[in-house]
């Protein structure tokens, strides 16, 4: 299931073929899905783009993406997180959310474990990069500045709009087992 805020589910390879392109390029470089529509708009003539959201200069090297963080938010807002030049942080915003799997019950059947509400993350992804060392409890100060980022990243997001529509129980149910769950 896709769960949780890890590389495992954020890591997703981008591939892009440009006119004229010749030879791929690989780029280490951290960039979002978010760059795709400037970079378009850029290749088409249509709009100027900053350099560290043009793809295309981010891939040839004639931008760096630099010291970008980026967010990362779960489905219906359960966990959410973002990773900078120095740190992966995730934070557990909601109840119900679960990950991971622990032994519990009778002749130790395994369960996704409930990660409570306020159970932060903190991983230095370079020295750490399968983010197996939790460093939270032990830097409460970086918690504090995380915590702080991301109350000023929701407060100058702009509100997306929500429409619902009913959906059938095998709908429901699909959808919970490719992981997204709540209302």
């Amino acid at each position: 299931n896709h769960r949780g805020l890890f590389p495992e589910t954020l890591h997703v390879p981008l591939l892009m073929t440009l006119p004229g392109q010749k030879d791929g390029v690989r780029v280490a470089a951290r960039v979002t899905n978010r760059d795709i529509v400037p970079t378009v708009l850029s290749q088409l003539g249509l709009s100027e783009v900053n350099p560290i959201r043009d793809l295309v200069a981010v891939a040839d090297g004639s931008a760096q993406a630099g010291d970008r963080r980026l967010w990362f938010a779960h489905a219906n807002d359960l966990q959410i997180a973002c990773r900078d030049d120095d740190y992966h942080f995730i934070t557990t915003l909601r109840d119900g959310f679960r990950f991971g799997l622990s032994p519990t019950g009778p002749n130790g059947i395994v369960v996704a474990k409930n990660i409570p509400v306020g159970t932060h993350f903190l991983y230095d992804w370079k020295a750490d990069p399968s983010l197996v060392n939790n460093l939270a409890e032990e830097k409460p100060e970086l918690v504090a500045k995380y915590l702080k980022a991301l109350a000023d990243y929701r407060e100058s997001a702009r509100p997306v709009g929500r429409q619902a529509r009913e959906i059938s129980t095998a709908e429901a149910a699909d959808l919970e087992a490719l992981g997204y769950t709540g209302d």
